[in-house]
């Protein structure tokens, strides 16, 4: 049997043609996500076996499918998060785990303000109104001088604190490791999460997925936002 690399993301072939070829040239079999769509565990189990390494994406790559690759060196994360990933087995099995932090952070930033955009000036719901005939007035509000609260201030919420000043928002930010160099270069300030909670005009989550950031917030913290507030959501947390 052949050195073997399965690749689950979608995008992979089309995106990274170059990085494929290189693959291949150095003698390994690549096996593409045969679906269209998000592997299965099941599909998963059935794909692994003979393989040195993977690229995944979303895939679940459990104790299941890790106990079904003993040959498996290599975990590639196409993108950040790993929670699809049991590090834990991963590292018990010594397969090196790696991902792509900063490729996309841009990408979510801007769309992060897109989604602050919409909800605040109500494009989304005007739009569905026009084409169904409808002309229906709504009072959005202006972002200059409102305040910015990020949940997290990672790359991704560095990138959109930036987009925010430009809209002349005010940024302020809550983090279990602050940095207060950044803040400073940019004028944010750090608060405590109840003092964010209440203080900000838009949240906006950045956040990885783990065991301290499910379920962040419940009844009681939304109770603690401002009743106008807006809580945006590209995160996995």
């Amino acid at each position: 049997m052949g050195r073997e690399i399965l690749i689950t993301p979608r995008t992979f072939r089309l995106a990274n043609a170059e990085q494929a070829g290189k693959l291949e040239e150095l003698g390994y079999k690549l096996i593409f996500n045969p679906y269209g769509r998000l592997l299965t565990e099941e599909e998963m189990i059935n794909l692994i076996g003979g393989v040195e390494g993977i690229i995944v994406g979303l895939d679940p790559l459990g104790i299941k499918v890790l106990e079904s690759a003993p040959n498996l060196k290599v975990i590639s994360k196409y993108g950040v998060g790993v929670d699809n990933i049991d590090m834990a087995e991963a590292s018990r099995r010594k397969i090196i785990v790696t991902n792509t932090p900063g490729t996309n952070s841009l990408a979510v930033a801007e769309l992060t303000m897109g989604l602050i955009l919409n909800v605040a000036r109500h494009i989304c719901c005007s739009d569905r109104k026009i084409r169904e005939g409808q002309w229906g007035k709504y009072q959005g509000f202006e972002l200059k001088g409102k305040s910015l609260g990020l949940i997290g201030s990672g790359q991704i919420g560095k990138e959109v604190a930036l987009l925010a000043k430009g809209f002349g928002m005010k940024i302020i930010c809550y983090d279990l490791k602050p940095d207060q160099e950044w803040a400073r270069k940019v004028g944010a300030t750090y608060l405590k999460f109840e003092q964010l909670l209440a203080a900000a005009d838009v949240i906006s989550l950045h956040l990885p997925l783990g065991d301290d950031t499910y379920h962040l917030l419940s009844r009681e913290e939304l109770n603690i936002m401002k009743p106008t507030a807006i809580l945006i959501n590209t995160a996995r947390g």
